[in-house]
């Protein structure tokens, strides 16, 4: 017994010390993601050099021999005896750096799960622990980079517990996990992270009106967020069977949202797009077909190569297609726009309970009845795909 309890607490210390390096880590991360975005928005000459940035991205793959390595072998490696090479560290990294600086439509929580991945592997390694606190820690890596990049530590922690979906963690790798995400999150945010907030400043009373109009919303963002994972997938593997060579599918790629930009006339759509979201949430403002747009731009993104995160994206395409319908059914956008990024994070994720969480930490426990229902809704609607492959759905 006293064993047993000293092998909790060692995890427990050894989870703060992996949350404090993914908060250091990630508050680095975050602002080298904020200065290449504001960058690009002072000098909107630079899309045009997206392919040839696409281009670096792949030749850096390539020096790492991390080609085929993505956030699904991030999932595996906490579930699995398997570990994320290290070099994925300085690929993942730049990668989404050269997406973001150049305008590719993609986020940074993907990106997020894989550097913490890494850095929790490293660590391992170099006190060399037993195979189940590997993976412990692993589940820490992931949570506290998420939340040092997001600024949700409860919703991160939950997230990366769910996402793997191995119930033998139990409160085993619950009790590192959320002191390693606190601990990343005031972590960052003493080095200067910013959290994503959204203000929703009212909510509508408690009614079945509300409420059928909601489930409607819920409904038909989960299916937006079920035609873009299917989307990515199908696209993906469309341009590797049809254009075998990653140098020409990544400049493809570039040259395809460099055209699609110019047609759109804004920048709406490159980079996560998080403006955009405070948009809704400040005046009400949205584009009824920005959620499609968006699923285009960011299916050309991922399929052609360029790295990131499909989350913020993600998330995006909820609160824009909520915020639209909202204005169809009766609700407001801001609040369509809420209950649509609860939607479409469970669905895309698979991972009903993180939404409900992090949704509450971005725009207030007072939602948490409609997110849930938004979570609920959105998860059945998409159930059976997955943004990431290893994902392993439990019920």
């Amino acid at each position: 017994m006293i064993l047993k309890i000293s092998v909790i607490i060692c995890r427990i210390l050894l989870g703060a010390v992996v949350g404090a390096l993914c908060g250091v880590i990630g508050a680095l991360f975050s602002k080298s993601i904020e200065f290449v975005t504001a960058f690009r928005g002072a000098h909107e000459w630079i899309l045009y050099l997206l392919p040839i940035g696409g281009a670096v991205s792949v030749l850096i793959y390539k020096l790492c021999k991390t080609e085929n390595v993505g956030t699904g072998d991030a999932l595996a490696s906490a579930a699995e005896e398997t570990e994320p090479p290290a070099t994925l560290f300085a690929a993942i990294f730049s990668g989404s750096v050269i997406s973001h600086l150049f305008g590719a439509s993609a986020g940074r929580e993907g990106a997020a799960l894989q550097l913490g991945s890494v850095v929790s592997s490293v660590f391992s390694k170099i006190i060399s622990v037993d195979e189940h606190t590997r993976r412990v820690l692993a589940v820490c890596g992931m949570g506290g980079m998420f939340s040092a990049v997001f600024g949700t530590p409860v919703g991160a922690c939950v997230f990366a517990l769910e996402i793997i979906g191995n119930p033998k963690f139990g409160i085993s790798a619950f009790i590192p996990a959320i002191v390693s995400s606190v601990a990343a999150f005031f972590t960052a945010e003493a080095l200067g992270a910013h959290a994503e907030r959204f203000q929703l400043v009212s909510l509508p009373q408690m009614s079945f009106d509300f409420f059928w109009k909601t489930a409607v919303t819920a409904v038909v963002v989960g299916a937006a967020g079920l035609v873009f994972c299917n989307a990515i997938h199908w696209s993906e593997k469309f341009l590797h069977k049809a254009v075998k060579n990653p140098f020409v599918r990544v400049v493809a790629g570039g040259i395809a949202i460099i055209l699609l930009t110019l047609f759109v006339g804004n920048g709406d759509y490159n980079g996560g797009g998080v403006f955009v979201i405070e948009r809704i949430f400040h005046s009400g403002e949205v584009y009824p077909a920005a959620f499609l747009l968006k699923i285009i731009f960011t299916v050309i993104t991922v399929a052609s190569g360029y790295k990131g995160g499909e989350i913020v994206p993600s998330l995006f395409i909820g609160a824009t297609c909520g915020g639209a319908l909202a204005n169809v059914v009766g609700l407001s956008a801001p609040f369509g726009a809420a209950v649509g990024m609860a939607a479409i994070f469970s669905a895309v994720t698979n991972c009903p309970i993180a939404s409900v969480v992090l949704c509450a930490e971005m725009m207030g426990i007072e939602g948490a009845a409609f997110f849930a229902l938004s979570s609920v809704l959105g998860y059945f609607v998409a159930r059976k795909v997955s943004l990431f492959s290893a994902k392993r759905v439990v019920i």
